[in-house]
C-alpha cells in the first residue's frame, strides 16, 4: 500500500518537524557567524587586503573551494568563524606588500576589525523593523501567576495584571518584566500597570535568588495547561486527547492543584478540559481512575521537609506589633502541631489565634541562605497572640513556606516510619552513621548510596530519648494519571505600520545593545551571577525554542544574538576584534605600531581568557542540561 498523508505513521511528520528545526538552528547559528565574517571580509576587500581564508567553524575542514587568493571553508565546530588576512598574525613573514595587513593605514585597519560588529548591528537594525512590519509573536507582558510571600505577592500584583512599565522603562513582553527586574540596581521598582481597564502604580521590592542568581519578583507568565496523553494511560482510557487545554483538576486551579496533591494518594480525579473541535471550544469534564506506578529511579523513605516558616506576610498585617514575622517558624497554633499546609488551613478555621514560634535575631534572608545551620544553637521560643479579628488576615496576607535548614521532619501516610507508629514529625539526628542538619542532607545520602537500608538516629515529636531505628527505602509510588502537561504562553503578535516598525524596530535594537552594557556591569558588580552566561550549548537550545514558535520569532531572536554576538566581540580582549581595535588606537596615539613581543603575549594571554570562558560557559551548558 502507497504511503499516503492519510496513512502515514505521526510519527514520520514529528520526526520531519524536528529535523526541520534543527536545520533552522544550524542555518540561524551560522548566519550569525556569517554575517559577522562577511563584514571583516568585505572591509578587506575595501581596503585591497588579501584574503587568504574564509572560514565558518574551527577545526577540521568538511569541505572547500578556491577563488582567486581566497580559500572558502565550512569546517566540523560550528562555534565561530574568521577572515584570515595577509599578515594578520604576529610572526609572519611580510614582504611589504600592499595587501598585506600592516601594510594599510591604522584608520584602514580599525575598519576592517571594525566591520564584523558593524554587520552585526546592521542585521539587528535591519531585521527588527521587518519583523515588527511582518508581524511576530510575543509572550503577553501579564502577570499568570503570584508566588505566594514573594516579592509581587507582598505589592499585591495579581493575575491578570498587565506590566506597562517598570521603573520608566516600557515593558513590550513578558521577558523584558524578568531582565529590567534582574538588571535594575533599585532596591524597589515602581511598576505601571493595568487591572480591569485601571492604570496604578504599586511599589515592588525585588529579591535575590542565589539560585539563579539575580533578583527576581516572582511572578509567571500568562498561560495554560495543555494535555499530553499517555497512550494506553488512565486519562486517555477517560476520553481526554493530547492538546486539551486544562482548565482545573477536582476543581482546583491547575497549578495549585498540582502543588497540592503531588504524591498523595486519591481514587478519582475530575479532569475540566477546553478542546477545540470544528474551530469551536467545547467544555469537557472527565473522571480520570488512577494507576500506582513505581518511579525506580527515586527512592523515599516515607518523610517530607516541614512546612512552617514565614515566607511573607503583607498589608496591615505586617504592621501588628509583636506579630508574627518573616523568617519565623511556627510549632504549634492553638493545641494543633504545624507541619503541613493542611495543618495550617485547617488551623486557621479551628485554633484560637494563639502561637508558639521559634525564631533566630536577624532577617528571613539569612534563615534561608544559612541552609545547614543546626536549629537547637540559634533559635529561640516566643509566644505570638492574634485578637480574634485578624484571622482572616492571617488567611490573606501570610503565607508559609518549605523550612530549610531544619533536620526536624514531617511523617509520610503509609510509608516506614509511619508504620513503625510514628506520626506528625520526628528530629533526625544521624542517618547511617553520618550528621543530619538539614532534610536535604537527608536526600543526598539516599540519592548517593548503594544501599536501601538506612540506620536512623531520631528524637520522636516532643520526645526526650533518642531512638536508633533502621528503614528501607523504596521505589516512590506515584498516582499515575497518565497525563503530563506542557505549559503554553500567551502569545500577542505585533505588526505595526512601516513607520511604526521601523520606530520601534531601532528602538528594539538600542534596548537591546543598552542590555548587554547593563548584563556585564551587573556581573562585574556582582548584582547577576556569572552561572548566567551560556555558550553554544545554550544558544541552541535557546534557537530551538525560537524555531518552534516561527519563523518570525527565530529571526527577533537571531537579531538580539547577532547584537550581543557584536557585543562581545567589541570588548578590548586581545585576539577579539575589540583587542584589534586597542592596539592600534595605541597605535595611533604613540605614532608606531604595538611592540611584536608584546603583541605577541597579548594574543595568547587573550586566547588563554577566551578558552577559560568558553570552557565555563560550557559548564554552565552542561550543568543546565541535567537541572
Amino acid at each position: 500500500m502507497p504511503l499516503t498523508i492519510a496513512n502515514a505513521d505521526p510519527g514520520i511528520f514529528a520526526a520531519l518537524e524536528q529535523t526541520w528545526l534543527i536545520i533552522k538552528v544550524i542555518f540561524g547559528i551560522g548566519l550569525m557567524i556569517f554575517i559577522h565574517e562577511l563584514g571583516h571580509f568585505f572591509a578587506a576587500k575595501w581596503a585591497k587586503v588579501r584574503v587568504e581564508t574564509f572560514s565558518l567553524g574551527f577545526g577540521p575542514r568538511l569541505f572547500g573551494w578556491r577563488r582567486g587568493d581566497t580559500l572558502y571553508q565550512l569546517c566540523i565546530v560550528p562555534l565561530g568563524g574568521y577572515v584570515k588576512m595577509a599578515g594578520e598574525n604576529p610572526g609572519e613573514d611580510l614582504t611589504g606588500a600592499d595587501d598585506e595587513l600592516p601594510s594599510k593605514p591604522p584608520f584602514q585597519r580599525m575598519v576592517i576589525f571594525a566591520a564584523g560588529v558593524l554587520m552585526n548591528l546592521i542585521f539587528a537594525f535591519i531585521t527588527f523593523p521587518i519583523i515588527f512590519a511582518t508581524g511576530v509573536p510575543f509572550i503577553a507582558p501579564e502577570v499568570g501567576a503570584v508566588e505566594p510571600g514573594g516579592p509581587a505577592w507582598k505589592a499585591e500584583l495579581l493575575p491578570g495584571d498587565k506590566i506597562l512599565e517598570i521603573h520608566g522603562n516600557t515593558i513590550y513582553e513578558f521577558h523584558d518584566i524578568a531582565l529590567n527586574v534582574a538588571l535594575s540596581k533599585s532596591p524597589e521598582l515602581v511598576v505601571l500597570l493595568e487591572r480591569e481597564g485601571r492604570t496604578m502604580e504599586l511599589t515592588v521590592k525585588p529579591e535575590k535568588n542565589d539560585e539563579v542568581g539575580f533578583s527576581q519578583i516572582a511572578i509567571a507568565g500568562p498561560g495554560h495547561y495543555e494535555a499530553v496523553i499517555a497512550a494506553g494511560g488512565p486519562a486517555e482510557r477517560a476520553g481526554l486527547c493530547t492538546g486539551d487545554k486544562i482548565v482545573s483538576i477536582d476543581g482546583i486551579e491547575t497549578t495549585d492543584w498540582l502543588e497540592a496533591r503531588s504524591g498523595q494518594e486519591y481514587e478519582e480525579v475530575r479532569i475540566e478540559v477546553v478542546r477545540l473541535e470544528n474551530e469551536q471550544e467545547q467544555n469537557l469534564n472527565f473522571t480520570v481512575v488512577p494507576e500506582k506506578k513505581e518511579l525506580e529511579e527515586k527512592r523515599l523513605i516515607g518523610i517530607q521537609p516541614r512546612f512552617n516558616t514565614v515566607r511573607g506576610i503583607r498589608g496591615a498585617l505586617a504592621e501588628v506589633k509583636n506579630g508574627l514575622r518573616e523568617g519565623d517558624r511556627v510549632q504549634m497554633m492553638g493545641a494543633r502541631d504545624i507541619f503541613t499546609q493542611e495543618d495550617w488551613t485547617e488551623a486557621l478555621e479551628k485554633e484560637p489565634l494563639t502561637f508558639e514560634v521559634v525564631y533566630r535575631s536577624g532577617s528571613g534572608a539569612e534563615i534561608e541562605s544559612e541552609s545547614k545551620a543546626a536549629p537547637s544553637e540559634v533559635w529561640q521560643t516566643r509566644t505570638v497572640n492574634y485578637a480574634p479579628r485578624w484571622r482572616e488576615a492571617l488567611k490573606a496576607d501570610l503565607a508559609l513556606t518549605r523550612t530549610r535548614g531544619s533536620n526536624t521532619v514531617t511523617i509520610s501516610p503509609n510509608r516506614a516510619l509511619w508504620d513503625m507508629g510514628y506520626r506528625t514529625g520526628v528530629t533526625v539526628h544521624e542517618m547511617n552513621g553520618k550528621k543530619i542538619a538539614c532534610y536535604d542532607d537527608i536526600l543526598e545520602l539516599i540519592d548517593e548510596s548503594k544501599v536501601n537500608e538506612f540506620k536512623l538516629v531520631l528524637t520522636p515529636w516532643k520526645g526526650e530519648q533518642s531512638e536508633t531505628v533502621t528503614v528501607t527505602a523504596l521505589p516512590m509510588e506515584i498516582e499515575d494519571l497518565g497525563l503530563d502537561y506542557l505549559v503554553k504562553p500567551r502569545l500577542l503578535t505585533r505588526k505595526l505600520n512601516v513607520f511604526e516598525a521601523c520606530r520601534a524596530g531601532f528602538n528594539c535594537a538600542i534596548y537591546q545593545v543598552k542590555n548587554c552594557y547593563l548584563t556585564l556591569s551587573r556581573i562585574i558588580s556582582r548584582d547577576v551571577s556569572a552561572k548566567n552566561l551560556g555558550g553554544i550549548i545554550t544558544i541552541s537550545r535557546a534557537t530551538y525554542s525560537f524555531a518552534q514558535l516561527g519563523l518570525a520569532r527565530l529571526f527577533f531572536f537571531l537579531a538580539i544574538l547577532s547584537i550581543n554576538l557584536g557585543f562581545i566581540n567589541i570588548l578590548p580582549i586581545p585576539v577579539l576584534d575589540g583587542g584589534h581595535l586597542m592596539f592600534l588606537l595605541i597605535e595611533k596615539i604613540k605614532g608606531s605600531p604595538v611592540n611584536e613581543k608584546v603583541m605577541g603575549y597579548s594574543q595568547v594571554i587573550g586566547l588563554v581568557l577566551i578558552l577559560a570562558l568558553l570552557a565555563y560557559v560550557t559548564y554552565n551548558d552542561i550543568l543546565r542540561l541535567f537541572n
